[in-house]
């Protein structure tokens, strides 16, 4: 595995934010739409720009990394052996 594949695979898609770029002029319905939205945090102005930087937490996280993906099948797999009665040692659910 590259150093490029790596570095997707483990990158944190919960940390990721959006940033909206706003003018001041112009568009202040969208600016009061943005700062009134509940996934705001914070706002930066710009001075002369006339930009307004507005920062917003990620409402949706769609886990679709192989991390993720490689960690719910084992969650998966273990729960339907248990249930089925297989008990299944951590050592032979090692995946590659």
């Amino acid at each position: 595995m590259n150093n490029s594949v790596f570095g997707k695979t483990m990158e944190g898609v919960r940390k990721r934010v959006n940033i909206d770029l706003v003018k001041q002029v112009g568009e202040e319905r969208r600016l009061r739409r943005l700062i009134s939205d509940p996934a705001f945090v914070s706002r930066k102005i710009f001075y002369g720009s006339n930009l307004v930087a507005v920062h917003r937490r990620q409402t949706n996280v769609k886990l679709n990394k192989p991390e993720y993906v490689e960690h719910v099948f084992s969650i998966f797999l273990n729960t339907l052996c248990m249930k089925s009665g297989m008990g299944i040692s951590k050592k032979n659910m090692e995946i590659e």
